[in-house]
């Protein structure tokens, strides 16, 4: 099976909307990528205490909000109650953190293609595994339009995609790596519908060759240059992940 996604036609997929300009992972980020023409987006789930799914990067919220300590022991309440946008400038204040189901009619009304990166703690048990992989796969089967295809979803442990691929044949998939060797490619060529998404530095002319010969579409991230975004999507990468409306 081909990769089923397209690719975006001027190569941009904004990173967690439009991260420098506006709070990552926010509606506001959201809607300023699609006014910037963006045609893909990238944004990240993780789960909350009580098994909601929010977008969100960090395991922590020390980062990007005004309170300290991980997502994973905050309840729902608690999450709602955050301020994530104050952190970026003064103008977000009060800027919340999406919940995945409540912004996803918003998401599909700006008609963006979505790649939906799976987060998990740094040392994920199995437990954690099967129960992101279980409230996804159920929130996608009773909020995804059935008319509409399966977006790009994207996670850095390799097993909880299978996981997902075991229960929807069809659904196109990013394996995350920070490295990329011959070892890699070799195992995601035995993988359909898939593609590689790797630290850009990482993605050598050696290893781009090599991935070209496999025919694995390979997804750079994160570049905020513009001449090292057009060096890689002219050595033939599917698109790169950007902070930026870099064309």
């Amino acid at each position: 099976m081909s990769f089923s996604p397209h690719p975006p036609s001027n190569g941009l997929i904004g990173h967690r909307g439009l991260a420098a300009l506006a709070p990552e992972n926010t509606l506001s980020s959201f809607l300023l990528a699609a006014k910037y023409g963006l045609e893909w987006i990238e944004f990240d789930l993780r789960l909350t205490q009580d098994n909601n799914l929010v977008i969100f990067h960090d395991e922590t919220l020390n980062r990007t909000t005004n309170h300290q300590g991980k997502l994973a022991q905050c309840t729902t309440a608690k999450v709602k109650s955050l301020d994530a946008g104050s952190w970026f400038s003064p103008e977000f204040k009060n800027e919340p953190i999406p919940f995945f189901t409540e912004i996803l009619p918003k998401l599909l009304n700006l008609n963006i293609y979505l790649n939906i990166e799976l987060k998990l703690s740094s040392k994920p048990t199995i437990i954690e595994q099967n129960t992101l992989a279980q409230i996804f796969l159920k929130t996608l089967k009773t909020h995804w339009p059935k008319q509409k295809p399966w977006q790009l979803i994207s996670c850095a442990h390799w097993p909880l995609l299978m996981d997902l691929r075991a229960h929807i044949a069809d659904l196109p998939l990013g394996f995350l790596s920070n490295n990329c060797n011959a070892s890699i490619i070799r195992h995601l060529k035995t993988i359909p519908n898939a593609a590689f998404h790797c630290y850009f530095k990482a993605l050598t002319e050696p290893m781009i060759a090599h991935l070209k010969v496999q025919q694995i579409p390979f997804l750079a991230y994160t570049v905020n240059n513009l001449d090292i975004a057009n060096s890689l999507l002219k050595s033939g990468a599917f698109a790169i992940f950007s902070d930026f409306p870099l064309k």
